[in-house]
């Protein structure tokens, strides 16, 4: 009794993985949005990281979050925290 249950608990341990052999290993996830403005205009506006709060889902979801900014907007030295 106890080597059939061994044998069938090792079976089920084991088909996951066998199956894993056959699954296909690449897989490619695609999204696209359409952004109805002039490339500039969306440039100048991700340009700034003081933007990114305003679709970014963490900074909706924490209202207490402290936020701090170091630098010029815009710059590669712009730095926020």
């Amino acid at each position: 009794m106890l080597r059939k249950t061994l044998v069938i608990a090792a079976a089920i341990i084991a088909i996951p993985f066998v199956i894993a052999l056959f699954i296909q290993k690449d897989y490619l996830v695609t999204r696209t949005l359409t952004i109805d403005r002039p490339i500039a205009e969306v440039f100048y506006y991700v340009n700034y990281l003081k933007n990114q709060d305003n679709v970014s889902k963490w900074a909706q979801k924490d209202l207490d979050m402290v936020k701090s900014y170091r630098g010029t907007d815009a710059t590669v030295v712009f730095v926020s925290a």
